[in-house]
């Protein structure tokens, strides 16, 4: 329930806001705030009212907004992308209640106000800015950049082998940590090597594996302190698993779906 409520805020620019804005409606009916006998005008009406401004406009503006808003504001896109997930919701509800609050004070003193454009307007730049996964900047928009880069440049591996026993010597004498390259073909994820990369600065080992025409890319890092519980995210489409062991950081970047993606990290924080 809670991965499904995160893909929900994940996902506002898409089809996130309308399902927000669906169950939202949902509840207000359950809780009987339409419970005057309706006729079938008024029924009509009540329904389009409530479906056209919050299912089709807001989500509409909010879409292209959020396309303007990078382009005007590229330095405040995913600042507050660090802070947790549930201290975001909190933080979202109460922005988004003031300034409902406020564009409805404005909305009375300026007859002429779209008062839903407004509001779309607000709701696109609170996503813009506090909702994780997105960023121009952050370290996830990063680790995709590196995981197309790998591919386009046709530089995927330095050292092509299937052989764990190959790829992982290779390493000895560029970095100051063995990184574990564990076999895992039995389980459907097939070694295709190991190269050299740099992650946030720091020298790192990206091994690479494949899943049927799927490639994941898993970078390995030193980072004393990383959390070792599994971290997801989604940047365009592109899945990323973080976690940490060991002193170690582990990355997993691929457009496999997010269930073999979740069994490939777990197979490796089992070795």
């Amino acid at each position: 329930m809670i991965q499904f409520i995160e893909s929900i805020f994940r996902n506002l620019s898409l089809w996130g806001l309308p399902v927000l804005m669906a169950i939202t409606g949902i509840i207000e009916f359950a809780l009987g705030l339409y419970e005057n006998k309706w006729n079938k005008n008024e029924r009509t009406l009540d329904i389009v009212c409530f479906v056209v401004p919050k299912v089709l406009i807001k989500p509409v503006i909010v879409y292209f907004t959020l396309l303007v808003l990078p382009v005007l504001l590229p330095g405040y896109k995913g600042v507050f992308s660090w802070v947790p997930f549930w201290w975001g919701f909190f933080i979202i509800a109460v922005a988004d209640d003031l300034t409902q609050y406020w564009y409805h004070r404005l909305h009375h003193q300026v007859p002429w106000l779209w008062r839903s454009a407004v509001a779309a307007v607000a709701t696109a730049l609170i996503v813009m800015i506090a909702i994780p996964g997105g960023s121009g900047n952050s370290i996830e928009r990063q680790m995709v950049d590196n995981h197309l880069r790998s591919m386009l440049a046709d530089h995927l591996v330095d050292v092509p082998s299937s052989d764990q026993h190959t790829v992982k010597p290779w390493f000895q004498g560029k970095l100051n940590f063995a990184p574990s390259v564990p076999d895992l073909t039995a389980d459907g994820f097939t070694l295709i090597g190991g190269r050299l990369d740099v992650v946030g600065g720091r020298p790192a080992a990206a091994i690479v594996y494949r899943r049927r025409q799927h490639v994941v890319n898993l970078w390995i890092l030193a980072a004393d302190g990383a959390p070792g519980q599994l971290k997801s995210s989604d940047v365009e489409g592109f899945h990323l698993l973080q976690w940490g062991k060991g002193g170690m950081a582990y990355w997993a970047v691929s457009d496999l779906n997010p269930v073999e993606l979740r069994e490939f990290a777990m197979l490796i924080r089992a070795h």
